[in-house]
C-alpha cells in the first residue's frame, strides 16, 4: 500500500440515501473481528445497535476522488466533541488518511475550546493511532478505553 500523496484530495460530505448502506458494510467488517473476541457475534443486534446509533445529520462520509473511502460521526454537546464512529476502508489504511481527516478536524476542535473525546475497543490497534494524534487514555468503559484530546 502506497502513502497518500500530498495531491490526493480527501473530502468529507453530508450523507446521501446510499451512503447508510456503504457505513453499515463497512461498520459490520471492521467489528466483527474485534467484538467477537469479547462477546459472541450476534449480526441481526449489531445491524439493530448501527441503527440506533446512525445519526445522519452528524455522519460524514469520507471520498477520495468520487470513491467513498470511510465516514465517520460526531456529536457536539456543550462541554464536548465526541468522535462516535471513524472508520476508513481495510484497503484504505495505513496511507495516512485518517490522520489527513484529523488533521482538518482537529483546528476545528480546537477552536471550540471544548475537549475531542472518543471510545476504542481494547483489543482495537486504532488505539496507538489515536495516540499519535494527540488523545490519551482517560479512562476504561467496560471492554472499551476512554481517550481525549485536550
Amino acid at each position: 500500500m502506497h502513502a497518500i500523496s500530498r495531491a490526493e484530495v480527501i473530502r468529507l460530505k453530508p450523507v446521501a440515501g446510499r451512503d447508510y448502506g456503504f457505513a453499515l458494510r463497512l461498520y459490520l467488517q471492521a467489528m466483527k473481528p474485534l467484538t467477537s473476541e469479547f462477546i459472541e457475534w450476534d449480526e441481526p443486534e449489531q445491524r439493530e445497535r448501527f441503527a440506533r446509533n446512525w445519526n445522519a445529520p452528524n455522519v460524514r462520509i469520507i471520498f477520495s476522488g468520487r470513491k467513498r473511502i470511510g465516514w465517520l460521526q460526531l456529536d457536539e454537546t456543550f462541554s464536548e466533541i465526541t468522535l462516535q464512529q471513524f472508520f476508513i476502508a481495510p484497503e484504505q489504511q495505513r496511507r495516512g488518511i485518517g490522520s489527513k481527516v484529523l488533521d482538518f478536524l482537529v483546528p476545528i476542535w480546537r477552536a471550540s475550546g471544548k475537549p475531542a473525546t472518543l471510545t476504542v475497543l481494547r483489543n482495537n490497534s486504532a488505539r496507538l493511532f489515536y495516540e499519535r494524534c494527540g488523545f490519551a487514555v482517560a479512562g476504561e468503559e467496560g471492554v472499551k478505553l476512554r481517550m481525549v484530546r485536550r
